[in-house]
This record gives structure tokens, C-alpha cells and sequence, in this order.
């Protein structure tokens, strides 16, 4: 495995030409998930104006070139991670793993070819569904990938996307106590928080989030850890069109949201 990132992400104001966090709103699939997905473009809105941190929405049927433009124009080396948060639906079709805009598609090949001209952090949230597929197109070094599901055959809404929104900067989620909340941290914490959601009504979970900080094209689950520790054993999922198997993980992600100073005034 290639070394596990274990540095500090502090969110800094800076004066810089092109956002350092990229929200993208997605299609919705149905009306029926609008307004969840909207709420949770606001809070990411309201995460990166709290942090200090310059960021752009990305909405429309012109989303794909929007997308492509900002990238093309965003910092290649920074001290500052550029964040991409994707909010709506996500397919798998063809072994091809897309993002659904409301224009037309972005494929993670695509994305790839994209992130491939960046040598800073970049965090990649995709809370889709087939969001998984993204994970061994994208993983590398100086990479978080965090994806809504284990497989590419979890295809429906997914209720991470709204459970991390709420994680991030809440300290409820901060689970080691010490006054900041990781991006670890509300992994963890909103992939609980979808584990709950599903046994209150005694269902069988739809969606299964993955992390991958390490740049090995595999992922974990959050049920490998106890608290921040990992349990100690190989976990493998049945066969299907995407398989992650799951390996240890050698220390927690340290990627932070912010300095504690920061923090506090997001919880």
C-alpha cells in the first residue's frame, strides 16, 4: 500500500484565482430528491464561507463545460486542497462510472484526465449512487476519494450524501474529542448515521460509503473501525460488475476541516 496520508488539511483564506472548493448539483433522477439535495449545496455553501475557503456552484445544463473550464483554470500546486463535492445521481452503464448532470454527463474517465494535471491535495466526494466505480479511477497519492457506495450496483438515492452535510464541522461527529472534526471523522460518523437510518425500519441497507486516503484503488468501509481504530480483520463483498475489496488500514485519515479556531465556529 502506499503510505497513508497523515498531514494536517487547515483551510486557510486565500486570495486566489479560482475556487478552492468546486460544488457541483447534479441531476436529481427524481423531483421527489430536490429539495434534500439542495439543502445539502447549502450547507456545503455555508461549510466554505465559515472556513474562509473561496468555492463555485456548478448547476445547469451547462455543467459539464463549467466543470471542465474551472478545472482547466484552477491552481495546479497549492499549500490549499481543492475540494470537489458532487450532490445528485450517479449511473454505472457500459463499465462506465458517470457523474448525471443536468446537461450532459461527465464520466469518471474523464474527471480523470482532468485531476491527472494537479500535483496539490484534492479531495473528491462523490455521495451519488454507482459512486464506487470512482474510487480505482481517481485514487492516488495526495488524494482523499470518498464514495456514497461500496458497488456499482447500489443505484439508489442515497441518505450519506445528507448525513455527511451535517457531519462536517459538527461535534457530534468529532469522535476522538480533541476539538476538530476530521474528514475521517464524518466518514465515519455519517456512515453510521445511514446504518441507523435503515435498521429503524429494520430494511436492509441500500448504500455502503467507502474512503479511500491512501491511493491503493481500494477503500474501506466504516464498519472496519472501532471508534478510529481499525478492527483487525480482511473483509471481502460478494462479486458484482464493482468489487472493492477491503484492506487494512494502517492509521486513521488526518485530514481536518479546519484549525480549531476555525472549527468552532462550523459546530
Amino acid at each position: 500500500m502506499i503510505k497513508q496520508l497523515s498531514f494536517l488539511l487547515v483551510i486557510l483564506s486565500l486570495n486566489l484565482g479560482a475556487a478552492d472548493m468546486i460544488i457541483i448539483r447534479g441531476a436529481e433522477g427524481t423531483e421527489t430528491f430536490s429539495k434534500p439535495l439542495d439543502a445539502s449545496v447549502k450547507r456545503w455553501q455555508e461549510i466554505s464561507t465559515k472556513a474562509k475557503i473561496s468555492s463555485t456552484l456548478i448547476s445547469g445544463e451547462q455543467s459539464k463545460l463549467e466543470i471542465e473550464e474551472t478545472l482547466l483554470k484552477s491552481a495546479k500546486e497549492s499549500k490549499t486542497p481543492l475540494w470537489i463535492i458532487y450532490i445528485g445521481h450517479g449511473t454505472y452503464l457500459n463499465k462506465m462510472a458517470k457523474l448525471n448532470l443536468k446537461g450532459p454527463d461527465i464520466s469518471s474517465e474523464e474527471l480523470k484526465k482532468l485531476l491527472d494535471q494537479f500535483k496539490r491535495e484534492v479531495v473528491f466526494i462523490n455521495c451519488a449512487s454507482a459512486s464506487a466505480p470512482f474510487i480505482p479511477q481517481l485514487s492516488w497519492k495526495n488524494r482523499v476519494i470518498i464514495t456514497a457506495t461500496k458497488n456499482s450496483q447500489q443505484i439508489y438515492y442515497t441518505k450519506f450524501n445528507e448525513f455527511l452535510a451535517e457531519a462536517i464541522g459538527n461535534e457530534d461527529a468529532d469522535i476522538d474529542k480533541d476539538s476538530q472534526t476530521s474528514l475521517f471523522e464524518s466518514f465515519l460518523f455519517a456512515s453510521r448515521e445511514v446504518k441507523k437510518y435503515y435498521d429503524k425500519d429494520k430494511r436492509i441497507s441500500g448504500e455502503n460509503a467507502v474512503i479511500d486516503d491512501n491511493g491503493d484503488k481500494l477503500g474501506s468501509l466504516a464498519d472496519m473501525f472501532d471508534g478510529l481504530n481499525r478492527v483487525r480483520k480482511l473483509m471481502a463483498y460478494e462479486p458484482t460488475r464493482f468489487t472493492l475489496f477491503l484492506v487494512k488500514r494502517k492509521q486513521k485519515c488526518l485530514w481536518k476541516l479546519g484549525t480549531k479556531e476555525t472549527l468552532s465556529k462550523l459546530s
